[in-house]
């Protein structure tokens, strides 16, 4: 008898693990969490960009500029930052984003449809004045917040969020800095679910 009660417990115990095991396989739902990286994009008179691609956390090579390998970029033209977006007249993805006035963690679904494109290089999907004030005493962009960005990539399947947690430079250059540093902090979902 006590054999038979100790094998029904040791067989519970075996069925609850298991039962455990796959609802974490289950669950996972391959959303990276909170994700922060900091890229450099110089700064000048002059055309200059950063490209960046969600998937692998990497910011991607100018030669990648004309390939759906990047999702969002920054661009600097005559000291003048932008957000673009990997589509239309600024690449040949399918990317498309929606701003929001929300912190990130609030942020819990992505929308299947309402996404803006950039349509042309002056008409962007995100407008300068939706995420930065630029303050002449810091001769920074400031952020405004609280804005997420919420993303389709490029490849028009998956989705992610992201918001800017700082603008900042290392030198100054004739009173100017020489490059500015983008901290964002991002999810992304890689099984094409909307969620987060």
């Amino acid at each position: 008898m006590k054999k038979n009660i100790l094998m029904a417990s040791i067989a519970l115990t075996i069925a609850a693990v298991s039962c455990k095991k796959d609802d974490t396989n289950n669950n996972n739902t391959g959303t990276t969490v909170a994700v922060t990286k900091t890229f450099k994009v110089r700064y000048g008179r002059t055309v200059e960009y950063g490209l960046f691609r969600f998937s692998d956390a990497s910011l991607r090579p100018k030669t990648d500029s004309a390939s759906a390998n990047w999702d969002f970029g920054i661009i600097h033209q005559n000291y003048a930052p932008n957000i673009m977006i990997n589509s239309n007249a600024s690449g040949p993805g399918a990317a498309g984003v929606i701003v929001q006035n929300s912190f990130l963690d609030s942020v819990k679904t992505a929308p299947t449809m309402g996404y803006a494109f950039d349509t042309s290089a002056t008409q962007r999907a995100v407008k300068s004045s939706a995420w930065y004030n630029y303050n002449p005493q810091t001769r920074l962009p400031q952020l405004v917040t609280p804005r997420t960005f919420i993303l389709k990539t490029a490849n028009g399947t998956n989705y992610a969020k992201m918001e800017m947690l700082n603008i900042g430079y290392d030198t100054l250059i004739n009173m100017q800095p020489d490059s500015l540093k983008y901290t964002i902090r991002f999810s992304y979902q890689a099984n094409g679910s909307t969620t987060f």
